[in-house]
């Protein structure tokens, strides 16, 4: 059940991503305004290497090094959808797209493109194969990297995105 009211910051779910089975949404769906804003305010203080990852891999043991696969993950893919919404027009209907088609807007040519290919390759090769430490280490190598391309993405073009 969500909250009649967002916290601040928070917008509301994006139409088109659920279907609603019954009743209505206590609270109004995200507009394409406020996903822009959200996505520079969440560029603007990106981490590429996020503290849970390093504080874990301090420790072992006790699934600490799954929980931060787990955790990277969700820190990876809302950033790759972040930086599109401030690259792509129809904002609404693009973070209704999977991965792979959302991957595929990103230029392979550029580190952004790479990386995110990249990872992707190395979180596909964790949970469909053999879930090693060293291949749980790759996807956290990879995960870094890409929050640091989009990172120095979003140094080099945030006066291009401003309100």
């Amino acid at each position: 059940m969500l909250p009649s009211r967002l916290p601040p910051n928070q917008v509301g779910s994006i139409p088109g991503g659920y279907e609603v089975l019954l009743g209505r949404l206590p609270v109004p769906e995200a507009t394409e305004e406020q996903l822009r804003s959200a996505a520079r305010r969440v560029l603007d203080q990106l981490t590429p290497l996020p503290d849970y990852v390093l504080r874990d891999l301090l420790q072992h043991g006790g699934g600490k090094l799954e929980r931060s696969v787990r955790l990277l993950c969700t820190d990876v893919w809302p950033t790759l959808y972040q930086v599109l919404t401030l690259q792509q027009q129809a904002v609404l209907q693009m973070w209704c797209l999977p991965k792979e088609q959302a991957i595929a807007l990103v230029s392979p040519t550029i580190a952004l493109g790479q990386t995110i290919r990249v990872f992707y390759d190395c979180v596909y090769a964790y949970y469909a194969g053999e879930r090693s430490v060293e291949t749980a280490l790759q996807v956290i190598s990879c995960g870094g990297a890409f929050l640091r391309a989009a990172k120095d993405w979003w140094q080099h073009n945030a006066t291009s995105y401003l309100p």
